[in-house]
């Protein structure tokens, strides 16, 4: 299914997961329903608390449901400036209102990995001295986040493991804000390739660490992570990979 055409005409979607991530929630409006096959369909909402996959982060999973059908929502898909359902229905959606059900404790799991691994950048810059250039991510089962450079050591990945809890205890707050582009001058020239086409930028920060452009979702407290484990590392072709999960402290 060509996503483009499912959204054509439409106007952005309103990205409710972004204004309050706790949002599990939320009743909305559906404004265009596409057939696919057999059960399958694709909705869009004015507004939408479903977080589409991208930047590392899967997508959320949950219902959608509204008068005579409920959808389960397999996935929320990013086409541009708007987020389309994808899921199975038990007869077929209708465009109005609807409750919409994110899966809470999926969510909240993406968003415990989400902070801890911004914060790991930092905190392997303040043990090793070095700012590593983040390559990729990802936040589901095999949890990871890759970097440009020359592998640290065991020793220092220890130290920015341990770092890492002392800071989760501490706890710290997190703020997400919103500036314009030119507003970045003299950030790491590794984020050049991801500003260059916006006027705004999302800007996330776990105080006292740099903030980091990021479009996903995070706790409000780093104490609501609870920890953080390193798992191994693996060598890639431009740099290296640190495999890692968070847990809760018994």
């Amino acid at each position: 299914m060509n996503l483009t055409e499912v959204v054509s005409g439409l106007p952005p979607t309103t990205k409710s997961y972004l204004e309050d991530p706790y949002l599990f929630r939320a009743e909305g409006k559906v404004v265009r329903v596409v057939h696919e096959q057999g059960a399958n369909y694709y909705a869009v909402l004015m507004a939408t608390i479903f977080h589409p996959k991208g930047g590392g982060q899967p997508s959320d999973t949950g219902l959608l449901r509204g008068a005579g059908y409920t959808m389960q929502v397999k996935k929320a898909l990013r086409a541009g400036d708007h987020v389309v359902l994808y899921g199975k229905s038990d007869s077929s959606p209708s465009e109005g209102p609807c409750l919409q059900e994110v899966d809470g404790g999926r969510r909240l799991l993406f968003m415990r990995r989400h902070t801890a691994a911004h914060l790991f950048d930092g905190v392997l810059k303040a043990t090793t001295g070095t700012s590593y250039e983040p390559l990729d991510s990802w936040l589901g089962d095999e949890t990871y986040v890759a970097y440009r450079g020359d592998r640290p050591s065991d020793e220092a990945l220890k130290s920015a493991e341990a770092l890492a809890n002392r800071t989760i205890a501490e706890g710290r707050p997190i703020e997400a804000v919103v500036v314009r582009a030119d507003e970045l001058q003299g950030m790491r020239h590794f984020w050049e390739s991801v500003l260059q086409d916006l006027s705004e930028v999302r800007l996330v920060r776990i105080v006292g660490f740099d903030p980091i452009p990021c479009g996903g979702t995070h706790v409000r407290d780093l104490k609501e992570v609870g920890g953080v484990k390193v798992i191994g590392v693996e060598d890639t072709p431009e740099g290296f990979k640190v495999l890692f999960d968070v847990f809760q402290p018994v």
